[in-house]
This record gives structure tokens, sequence and C-alpha cells, in this order.
């Protein structure tokens, strides 16, 4: 095995390591909560993003199951302005666990992490092991 198959090998283990995170990072946030419905009411920035470039996020209200009415950010960040779906429903993960944080449901953060995996393993067996 040379350095430079060492160095694929590293860069595949890296590319898993960023997938699973991913996926991780998704599934530990939707682990015991429920698909709500949700209003989007504003895009903004997120923290102290003062760039003009990335950190957006919706802000949604919805209903828990309690009939309690929420406001909260979801744990987005969007590369530009979101704007065009003020007022539009979407589906959010909700865990009374963690009030704050809420998820929209989408796949992209499920493509991303298997695609980084694939990529990592695609990387080690074909490159670093060869």
């Amino acid at each position: 095995m040379t350095v430079l198959n060492l160095i694929y090998c590293l860069v595949g283990g890296v590319f898993i390591v960023l997938g699973a995170a991913c996926l991780w990072e998704k599934y530990r946030t939707v682990r015991g909560g429920v698909r709500l419905p949700a209003r989007v009411i504003e895009c903004r920035r997120q923290g102290a993003a003062d760039t003009k470039r990335g950190g957006y996020c919706l802000v949604v209200e919805f209903t828990d199951p309690a009939g309690i009415r929420h406001t909260a950010a979801t744990n987005d960040s969007f590369w530009f302005d979101q704007s065009r779906r003020v007022g539009n429903v979407i589906e959010i993960w909700y865990n009374h666990r963690t009030p704050t944080v809420v998820e929209r449901r989408s796949a992209e953060a499920e493509i991303l992490g298997v695609l980084c995996v694939a990529l990592g393993f695609g990387v080690i067996f074909w490159l670093g092991l060869r």
C-alpha cells in the first residue's frame, strides 16, 4: 500500500464519518417526535449571520398535540432567502422534549448522508485499496 492509497483511505473514512454524522443528527432530532403541519411565517438569518451569503432558516408556527401554539425556527440553513415560502404549509418533526428545535420534513439530509457514506466507500474501495 502506497502513501497515496493511505491518503485515499483516510479521505474515504472522513466522508463516511461525515455521512454518518449527518444521518445521526437528523435521527437524533426526530427520534420520539411527531410529524405536524406548520405554517411558514418568516424566512430570516440564523444567529449572527451578518454576511450576504447563506444562513437562512424558516420560522414556523404550529400547534402541538396538546393544543399549545408554538413559534420556532427550523434547524435548516439555506444558502438563499426563501421568502417565497412564507404562508406555505410544510410538515415538521416536533419533539416535546426539545421544543425549541423543529426539523423540516425533507429527504435532503438523508440523501446527503447516504451519498457521503457511499462516496466514502467508493473512494476507499476504488482508489484506496487498489
